[in-house]
């Protein structure tokens, strides 16, 4: 699960500079008169921001799921405590 947190979690930061990029490459492309190129980019451009904001929500949903798995430990012992007599 931490893998696929991690993958996500790269995803939601590099997402947003792949967009940046296009963006930039759809102006120049409209710049220099080539119309059709630019809108196309400008499509991949929407799809990468629909597939941020997936990968967004299920960042969001997958931490939620890790920390609920890792819920409050009901028999009174602090959770640093556990881990450290598992140490010894």
């Amino acid at each position: 699960m931490r893998t696929a947190i991690r993958a996500l979690l790269a995803a939601a930061l590099g997402l947003p500079a792949v967009q940046a990029v296009l963006v930039g490459a759809a102006g120049l492309l409209s710049g220099m008169g080539d119309e059709h190129g630019a809108a196309i980019v400008r499509f991949i451009g929407t799809a990468c921001l629909v597939i941020w904001a997936v990968v967004l929500v299920t960042l969001l949903i997958s931490v939620a799921v890790v920390v609920a798995n890792e819920g409050p430990d009901l028999s009174g012992n602090s959770r640093i405590q556990k881990d450290e007599d598992e140490m010894e």
